[in-house]
C-alpha cells in the first residue's frame, strides 16, 4: 500500500517538476524568437504566467509537492530510528552490567 501511495506522489511530484520546466523553456523561447527587445519579451512572457499559468502550477505545487517531502521525512525518520535503536540496545545493555559490577562489588 505505502509503494503505491509512493508511486503516485512521485508521479504527481514529476508533473509538477515537468511543468516548471515546461514553463521556464516557454519563456526562454519568447524572449529568444518574438522579440529583440528583451524586456518587452520579459513583459510579455509575465502576463502569460500572470494569467494563464502561475495560478494552476501554484495549486499543482502547494497541492502535491508537500506530499513527496513528508513521505521522504517519514522515510528517513524510520531509518534513522531503525539504525539508533540497536545501539539504544547495547547502551543500555552495558549500563545494566555496569550496575551489577556496581553491585556485585558492594
Amino acid at each position: 500500500m505505502l509503494n503505491i501511495i509512493a508511486i503516485c506522489l512521485l508521479v504527481s511530484a514529476s508533473i509538477c517538476l515537468v511543468l516548471v520546466i515546461s514553463i521556464t523553456m516557454y519563456i526562454l523561447h519568447v524572449i529568444k524568437h518574438r522579440s529583440t527587445n528583451v524586456g518587452f519579451a520579459i513583459n510579455i512572457a509575465q502576463n502569460i504566467l500572470k494569467r494563464r499559468l502561475l495560478v494552476p502550477l501554484i495549486i499543482l505545487l502547494r497541492v502535491h509537492l508537500p506530499f513527496p517531502i513528508m513521505l521522504i521525512v517519514t522515510i528517513l525518520r524510520r531509518k534513522l530510528t531503525k539504525k539508533s535503536s540497536p545501539q539504544t540496545k547495547i547502551e543500555k545493555e552495558q549500563e545494566k552490567e555496569k550496575k551489577q559490577n556496581i553491585e556485585n562489588l558492594n
